[in-house]
């Protein structure tokens, strides 16, 4: 489960919105349900898990699943039941978003709420308003996740939650009894609850930022109050997006992603701090995956398999990160000689829109003497990013050299593990 979620940016926004992929009349999930959506790009159906607990609050417009990997059948007694809960290491919980605007129940308790809220924000920040103001939602969800926490003592939590999931699970994280068993929490589309939180829970969610991914599409109307990244729940993930109609854009339809199905943030620091605290997420799953695994594992020694496995997965992280960015890195440098060779045209153009009657030469001439020639300004700097491109393939290469020399390290290491093991059982 946890290689497949975090592949990439497309499928974590699809794990945030899959809550929304339920059936039947009563449009929500029911226990034992499969958890699924569908990979438009690889034209794969993914699985997220199982749902266990479902808190549908009709009244509040609330409604909260617990996602596991093992389906718990209905039919089992309750001591079985908590038994299984109990071996958990890691449940995903998802809160879902207002439903799409219409004459519904649904939709007036939830968009009514939005309304509120938004309201609420903008009387704080023009300093009418010195009112916390909380939603029966965001309480009702504060009261499950921190349930959620007993009935599930021995695991971390994942969170998901788009539009009105988004707002609850901000105001959940900022009372939720144990902050540390919160592994990540993946926000998208909702505004801002900073304002209505007290200092206490300001310093609480402030504590947790690295593992708070709140991502907004400044084109869609509803993420609002994000005017100061410091004062805000989570790390802000901008991003850059194209107009679409207002419930597509809402429901991340203009979000634009990369050659590697990655969301493109319109700050490179911020790019580079979310991925480096998304790797450690997806590291610590990683290591809660290889304590399970080690059940089957018949070496001696359970602290050298999970910290050698753990390393040779650090490794193949950094190794897929690395080769990333340098697939990254000479997609930037073709796209930088386009533009530079783009820039030279523009100032020919220029120049000859504003003295047509001077001929090509006297044109160049013209441009040399404001230092800006075809020499400075296309072929000396394309020529430095080609000798860049070969010293970055060598540094590749030798990355890769070491590399496979670690990994043959750490596999002679659990070899010698799992043959002493052997040697012992023979006994």
């Amino acid at each position: 489960m946890v290689q497949k979620i975090f592949r990439n940016d497309y499928r974590l926004i699809q794990f945030v919105l899959a809550e929304y992929n339920q059936s039947g009349k009563d449009k929500i999930l029911h226990p034992g349900d499969e958890v699924t959506y569908f990979d438009e790009i690889t034209k794969e159906k993914i699985v997220v898990g199982y749902v266990d607990m479902v808190a549908d609050n009709v009244k509040f417009g609330q409604t909260t699943y617990t996602v596991l990997p093992v389906r718990i059948e209905e039919s089992l007694p309750e001591s079985e039941k908590k038994q299984i809960r109990e071996k958990q290491k890691v449940v995903y919980v998802l809160s879902k978003g207002s439903t799409a605007p219409e004459l519904s129940i649904d939709s007036i308790v939830d968009w009514s709420t939005n309304l509120q809220i938004t309201g609420q924000i903008m009387l704080k920040k023009l300093g009418l308003s010195r009112m916390k103001y909380f939603t029966k939602q965001g309480l009702a969800t504060a009261i499950s996740v921190n349930q959620y926490l007993d009935i599930y003592p021995n695991a971390g939590f994942v969170f998901g939650g788009h539009s009105q999931g988004s707002m609850n699970l901000q105001f959940a994280m900022s009372v939720i009894s144990d902050p540390s068993r919160v592994i990540a929490v993946f926000l998208s589309e909702g505004p801002n609850m900073w304002e209505m939180l007290t200092e206490d829970q300001q310093l609480q969610v402030s504590s947790m930022k690295n593992v708070i991914f709140n991502i907004i599409d400044r084109k869609d109307i509803v993420p609002y109050g994000y005017d100061n990244p410091e004062q805000m729940v989570g790390q802000l993930l901008d991003l850059m997006t194209v107009s679409t109609d207002l419930v597509n854009q809402h429901m991340t339809k203009g979000y634009i992603y990369d050659s590697r199905n990655n969301l493109i943030l319109k700050d490179f620091n911020s790019a580079v701090k979310y991925r480096i605290n998304l790797t450690k997420v997806y590291l610590k799953l990683v290591g809660i995956e290889l304590s399970r695994l080690h059940e089957n594992y018949r070496g001696s020694n359970k602290e050298l398999y999970i910290e050698y496995t753990t390393v040779a997965a650090i490794l193949s992280t950094l190794e897929i990160t690395v080769y990333n960015e340098i697939v990254a890195y000479k997609e930037n440098v073709q796209l930088a000689i386009k533009l530079l060779e783009e820039t030279w045209e523009s100032y020919l153009s220029a120049v000859k829109e504003l003295s047509p009657n001077l001929s090509h030469d006297e044109r160049l001439d013209v441009l040399a003497a404001q230092g800006v020639t075809e020499n400075t300004l296309v072929t000396i700097p394309i020529l430095e990013i080609k000798n860049m491109n070969i010293s970055v393939d060598h540094i590749y290469q030798e990355f890769q050299t070491l590399m496979k020399q670690v990994k043959d390290g750490v596999r002679e290491v659990q070899k010698l593990d799992f043959q002493t093991s052997e040697m012992f059982l023979d006994y």
